[in-house]
């Protein structure tokens, strides 16, 4: 029965994970436009877990990705931090859900104009 209960919650959890993320994907490509490549007509985003990790854990992986290419790269447009975090076998949700983590924990600053990123 607490099992039951857990994996209610964690139902919960993942689907209002889904709603912020589709909220910060559809704000990223207002700012990027669609991204080379990436089938841009689909309108469901389905999250899977890669092999052994939950999607949160997904997310935190890709946002140590997109943490480490800023150390290393500085101030650079946003379209390239995504297409070049995309070229690591990451979805274009996944990178979109790990910069909205990144934003929300205020790790990331950007320039007015929503083009450019860096590190905090």
């Amino acid at each position: 029965m607490a099992q039951k209960k857990v994996e209610e919650l964690l139902e919960k959890v993942s689907g209002n994970v889904s709603k912020r993320t589709h909220g910060a994907i559809d704000a990223v490509n207002k700012i990027t436009g669609p991204v080379k490549g990436a089938d841009n007509n689909k309108t469901a985003i389905t999250f899977k877990a890669g092999k052994g990790l939950t999607i949160p854990e997904q997310f935190g992986y890709t946002a140590g990705e997109i943490h480490t290419y800023l150390d290393q790269n500085g101030l650079v447009p946003t379209s390239r931090l995504i297409n070049a975090i995309m070229q690591k076998k990451n979805s274009k949700a996944n990178v979109l859900a790990a910069i909205g983590w990144l934003a929300r924990e205020d790790k990331l600053q950007f320039s007015k104009d929503g083009e450019m990123v860096s590190l905090r």
